[in-house]
C-alpha cells in the first residue's frame, strides 16, 4: 500500500476519503483499523514505523480507495492481496483512460494517476521507464509475463499477456519490463 496523501504532512487530496477522519466518519472504525494495520503491515515491510492513517493506493496496480465507495468488498475481503482482481481494475481503469485519450498513450497514463503535478510526474516516470524497453514483441500476445512479488503474503503472479498490439503500450506501462521468452 502506498500512497498517504491527505495524512502524510504537507499534502492533500480532493477525492475521497480526504484523510483518515473523513473515512473513519464514512466507514466507522473497525473497516478503518483494518485498512490501518493492513497499511502498517506495509509500512513494516519498508522498514517504516506505523502511523495511524489508511494509504490510498491498495495492490500491485495501487487501486485507489475513493473506489470504496463503489467498490467496498475489494477493500473489506482484501482483495488486493489477489494479483488476478488488481489486474483486472488496472486494466479496466487503463482502458476507461484509453477511450478518454485515444491519441495520447501518455495523458491515458497521467490520467489514470489522477490530475496535478504528481500525476504529471507520474507519467514522465513511465515514460522513462518505458525508454528502456525494447519497441518490438514478436508474438507478444502468446507471451506470459512472469513476476515475483517483493510483498511476502502475495504468491508468484503469473499473466497470460492476449491484449491487441494497439493497447501493447498501456500493458508496457504497467509491466514495466518483458519477461523471460
Amino acid at each position: 500500500m502506498l500512497d498517504a496523501s491527505g495524512d502524510f504532512p504537507g499534502t492533500s487530496r480532493s477525492a475521497f476519503p480526504k484523510n483518515t477522519a473523513a473515512f473513519r466518519d464514512r466507514f466507522g472504525s473497525e473497516f478503518t483499523d483494518m485498512l490501518i494495520e493492513e497499511a502498517n503491515l506495509g509500512r513494516a515491510i519498508r522498514g517504516f514505523g506505523p502511523k495511524q492513517w489508511i494509504y490510498k493506493g491498495y495492490g500491485l496496480f495501487q487501486y485507489d480507495l475513493q473506489f470504496v465507495l463503489e467498490d467496498v468488498d475489494f477493500f473489506r475481503e482484501r482483495r488486493w492481496y489477489d494479483f488476478d482482481a488488481c489486474l483486472e481494475k488496472c486494466l479496466h481503469e487503463l482502458k476507461e483512460k484509453r477511450k478518454r485519450f485515444p491519441n495520447d498513450l501518455w495523458e491515458a497514463i497521467r490520467a489514470y494517476n489522477g490530475a496535478g503535478s504528481r500525476a504529471i510526474q507520474y507519467s514522465k516516470n513511465v515514460k522513462q521507464l518505458r525508454s528502456g524497453l525494447p519497441m518490438k514483441f514478436p508474438r507478444w500476445e502468446r507471451q506470459v509475463c512472469l513476476w515475483q512479488s517483493p510483498f511476502p503474503r502475495a504468491k508468484s503472479l503469473r499473466l497470460q499477456c492476449r491484449q491487441r498490439r494497439k493497447t501493447h503500450c498501456l500493458l508496457v506501462a504497467i509491466c514495466l519490463t518483458q519477461s523471460p521468452d
